[in-house]
């Protein structure tokens, strides 16, 4: 892994972002600068003995000792990555040339600099459709070391400016009309900041926390000492997006809370994520006026894990959920500080717009492709542990079908049936050993069914009804099927058979509430039906059959873009999948006794997934990607590898 020529670490920088994008994200954050700071984005060697001194000399210069290939090009080029944050420090300029005062020289320095720097990303038109930001990084870092620099706060203010000044002159080369031309690249400037709340004056260590135990925000009038660039610089420059470093969020909260005990300690993050965000907005809006939500950026979220007795899993995830949705406050992107040290490599920024990350260097590999292009989200079964019966509907609205009988590892190619064309995603399910049984929508509207035996396909054969959605299926026993749909009322309806499909009880309705997705139906044992679907809120609503009849809608939460599914590895166990808003794929467990809560899981969709549990601790997921192609990735409960979740 840590490959040297003649001694020298070679594109560090690609190696490490490899490991980034096997999480599934689509955006990078890395530095950018001067010097051996973080030298993992170079050969060993610091940049001022290496390179001539510009930023863009220092993207288009650097060559891997090795194979002379230019690291940054290779990562701009790099089609699974959409969006770049460079934390970006310009040799002419120098990260910290502020500190003694900053003159016009030194302004003109550094803005020409990124302007030179934002003129080449835009461009160059192997970076099409690329999005840049360009920012500093923790900004108040420089103020908390050292007290006697408060009285720079203009200083740091003009050089902030001088970069979004350079950015902006850089894009005005890339618009027409205030838009991007066609074929460029994208360029916008951040500034990050750190604090919401002041560092106590004299405090041995950093701290906000008062002897009576109050902290105080900063910009707190009447005392110069709580100043912090939240409240001093941030509102008088002029940027496009700001980045919080949401280290106090985490770090400085943590003694408050009790991570072995704390029952959703998560909301306790989500509240204080939320303060910190909404306190920053209305300090900066109050002095732009035109700043909003969406201006926002986490720029750092994450904790030194060995902290909590090890507990990292729990505790990230506690992370990532209070993230996702801090009460509301929408933010355009989320990125952290990626601790994923190799070795004596050093640090990695990394970051996801789909907010799909481990902080640990717990590896997410990518989903695997089964190629086709198709037109809906797939449907699956599987009649022992390693077959999967995949299906979906073709760009010629036909039914297409894949097989694998290894588990998925190969698959034996996409076949079609060419009988009637489907207006919807299928349902598919295997009561039994050698049989599938196929539902969809049929061009009228109904909704038609085939099943697959030892004598091979029969024909389809209409079920009646008048359908506005696509179907789910469940079965409690090899002769029993439950067939659910929505109308075009936009109610559930029901039918079912206890013959194996050769006879239908007829439709019937459930009026409770409206759904606005298709319905999601599994068995996890005789006599037992859980059925999911999106509500008109656009949470998850489930209900559940037994004995004693059906039960009321209750609602999961979450935040969906597309209908669900549910898969079920034994009694009392259920696993939920969702596309968010985000276009991620989330997951919700029930273990029996309660839902576990969402987890996000790694790629990027345009309709809902579909999942199986074809053997006990395993579970397989296939959804259609955004390039239409259809994907797979499996979990493991069993796997040595960390997190599980397999290609």
């Amino acid at each position: 892994m840590n490959r040297q020529v003649n001694g020298v670490q070679t594109d560090r920088l690609n190696w490490m972002a490899e490991q980034v994008a096997q999480m599934g994200t689509t955006s990078i954050k890395v530095y950018l600068g001067t010097g051996d700071y973080y030298d993992f984005n170079n050969d060993g060697r610091s940049f001022p003995q290496l390179l001539p001194y510009t930023l863009k000399q220092l993207v288009t210069t650097l060559q891997d000792a090795e194979t002379g290939a230019h690291p940054y090009d290779k990562l701009f080029k790099d089609p699974r990555f959409e969006t770049y944050f460079l934390s970006a420090y310009s040799f002419g300029g120098a990260q910290n040339n502020w500190v003694d005062g900053y003159d016009c020289q030194e302004y003109l320095t550094e803005r020409e600099e990124i302007r030179e720097l934002g003129e080449y990303l835009l461009g160059n038109p192997a970076y099409e459709g690329k999005t840049f930001i360009l920012t500093n990084w923790e900004g108040d870092c420089a103020f908390i070391e050292t007290p006697v620099l408060r009285s720079r706060w203009n200083d740091f203010r003009n050089y902030i400016q001088a970069k979004s000044d350079g950015v902006r002159l850089a894009r005005a080369s890339g618009l027409i009309n205030g838009d991007f031309q066609p074929g460029k690249a994208r360029l916008y400037s951040a500034m990050e900041y750190k604090l919401t709340y002041a560092i106590v004056p004299g405090a041995s260590s950093y701290t906000p926390y008062r002897n009576d135990g109050a902290r105080v925000r900063c910009g707190t009038p009447g005392n110069d000492n709580y100043r912090c660039l939240v409240d001093t610089v941030a509102p008088f420059v002029n940027v496009d997006y700001y980045s919080y470093s949401a280290y106090e969020s985490t770090n400085i909260l943590y003694p408050t809370l009790d991570f072995a005990s704390c029952e959703n300690p998560e909301s306790d993050l989500k509240k204080e994520l939320r303060d910190n965000l909404s306190f920053s907005l209305c300090v900066i809006k109050s002095v732009r006026g035109n700043i909003e939500a969406k201006n926002f950026i986490i720029g750092e979220y994450n904790w030194g894990v060995e902290g909590i007795g090890g507990d990292e899993p729990s505790f990230l995830n506690q992370m990532f959920r209070a993230i996702e949705d801090a009460d509301g406050f929408p933010l355009s992107y989320t990125f952290f500080y990626q601790a994923l040290c190799i070795s004596n490599i050093g640090q990695l920024f990394t970051a996801s717009n789909n907010k799909v990350r481990t902080p640990t260097g717990r590896i997410f590999v990518p989903w695997k492709s089964l190629g086709g292009i198709i037109t809906t989200s797939p449907a699956v079964a599987s009649w022992e542990r390693d077959r999967l019966d995949v299906f979906v509907r073709g760009i010629d609205s036909y039914l297409y079908h894949n097989f694998s009988t290894d588990g998925g590892r190969t698959w034996a190619g996409w076949g079609g049936d060419y009988e009637s064309p489907i207006s919807s995603d299928p349902a598919a399910i295997s009561p039994e050993k050698g049989r599938i049984d196929l539902f969809v929508r049929g061009p009228n509207d109904d909704l038609l069914y085939k099943r697959y035996t030892s004598a091979g396909w029969s024909n389809w054969i209409s079920l009646g009804g008048v359908i506005s959605s696509g179907p789910a299926v469940a079965s409690w026993e090899p002769n029993r099927l439950d067939v659910f749909a929505r109308g075009s009322d936009l109610y559930l309806y029901h039918n079912f058979s206890t013959d194996s499909g050769l006879s239908w009880a007829g439709w019937g309705g459930d009026y409770e509430s409206a759904v606005t997705s298709d319905p999601a139906a599994v068995s996890w044992g005789v006599g037992r039906i859980d059925l999911f679907a999106r509500g008109p809120n656009n949470d998850l609503l489930h209900k559940s059959y037994s004995s004693a009849g059906w039960s009321n809608y209750e609602s999961l939460g979450g935040k969906l873009s597309s209908g669900p599914s549910v898969t079920s590895q034994g009694p009392d166990r259920l696993d939920v999948f969702i596309r968010g808003l985000n276009e991620g794929l989330w997951q919700n467990t029930y273990d029996g006794s309660a839902w576990g809560g969402w987890q996000l899981r790694a790629g990027r969709f345009a309709q809902k997934p579909a999942a199986i549990s074809r053997a006990p601790g395993k579970i397989d997921v296939f959804a259609r990607g955004i390039d239409n192609t259809a994907w797979h990735r499996w979990y493991d409960q069993n796997s040595s590898v960390p997190d599980s979740w397999l290609p």
